[in-house]
């Protein structure tokens, strides 16, 4: 089984770890570096599409030309990131207009103030002596990635979240990165579509499978795993309904609980969906041994073993098409032939 969502953690960062991380599809998060093919919200899954700039390709767009000369009486600063109390204030201001949730503080959202200390800068936004925005990023040697902009919630009619992001973007390319990182995407999804807005000629996204930055030239031109896994499991859902035996499609909610938790030697199940062997009476049920899962790095249907690794307190089900409270981890993965013997073998108990 591939690893769809992944963290690592990291003691300590040089600037070409950095470089090389975010070119595999790796972003910061607190104290690891951490990937994923999806994310959810509610009772939805979604892709999540890494993005970066090519900053030679760069160029402003009217758009983007229009909001620096609204924005051209602020002054700008950079230097070595030092979290100090009046970030924190302006961090609290933000929250109460961020579309996002967020940590209780900066220094929560961030990380020690000792870890990564010799990649880590601010630019800052000031009107007159008042701090209306920062952006705090990570530099590499070819590479910079940003990691937060907030600014002050009276300014928000300036669209300060882009300003900062523009601000690092022409850092990013002044001092001679070839990549600006954006973080992910996520189509379907709009609050991340501000993201396709800076830069729509000069934008890649990476490839999960080929291990590649493409260019995104139009915006629906991804590898959608999510519809891949879901229309083939249906498909195949079907085709195995045709038999008299139950077999039943889930949602798996904990497919990335390996970013948060340390399963140690056991594999945890990190699909989205799968399909259940006894039908729909078993989502949800205490007990639990076959699935079916469509793996879209190999195009290939796959069965594993799992067993039940704990169960998620206070969980209740999003959905009826939603698996229950169980964490669950591989035990056995089985080949196409295996899979087939498997299924004959099932049916046959069947009738």
């Amino acid at each position: 089984m591939h690893y769809y969502s992944e963290s690592i953690p990291v003691e300590k960062m040089t600037p070409e770890m950095l470089d090389d991380l975010l070119a595999l599809g790796w972003y910061r998060m607190s104290d690891c570096f951490f990937t994923t093919s999806f994310i959810r919200f509610e009772t939805k899954m979604y892709n999540t599409v890494w993005l970066r700039i090519a900053l030679d390709d760069f160029v402003l767009s009217p758009t983007l030309v229009v909001l620096k000369k609204k924005n051209k009486r602020f002054r700008i600063t950079y230097q070595k990131l030092d979290l100090d109390d009046e970030m924190e204030v302006l961090f609290a201001s933000y929250k109460s207009v961020a579309k996002f949730e967020t940590a209780p503080s900066l220094l929560d959202h961030l990380y020690s103030k000792t870890t990564f200390d010799n990649l880590s800068y601010t630019v800052k936004i000031y009107d007159g002596d008042l701090l209306i925005g920062c952006g705090i990023y990570e530099k590499g040697i070819t590479a910079l990635e940003g990691l937060i902009s907030f600014y002050h919630a009276d300014y928000a009619k300036h669209s300060l979240g882009k300003y900062l992001i523009l601000t690092k973007i022409e850092y990013a390319k002044a001092t001679g990165c070839q990549y600006y990182y954006l973080g992910y995407y996520v189509p379907g999804y709009t609050k991340f579509d501000y993201k396709l807005d800076l830069s729509k000629n000069a934008t890649e996204y990476f490839h999960p499978r080929d291990k590649a930055w493409y260019r995104l030239q139009n915006y629906d031109d991804y590898y959608d795993e999510i519809n891949i896994m879901r229309s083939q499991l249906r498909a195949k859902e079907e085709e195995l309904s045709t038999s008299g035996a139950p077999y039943t499609m889930a949602a798996y909610p904990f497919y990335d609980m390996n970013i948060f938790y340390d399963f140690g030697d056991l594999k945890p199940l990190m699909m989205p969906y799968f399909i259940l062997f006894g039908g729909e009476e078993n989502l949800g049920a205490s007990l639990m041994e076959y699935i079916y899962y469509f793996d879209t790095r190999q195009d290939e249907y796959k069965v594993a073993r799992c067993h039940i690794y704990g169960f998620v307190p206070n969980y209740t089900r999003l959905s009826d098409d939603f698996f229950g409270s169980q964490v669950l981890v591989l035990t056995s993965e089985y080949s196409i032939d295996e899979v087939n013997l498997l299924i004959d073998e099932m049916n046959q108990k069947v009738e």
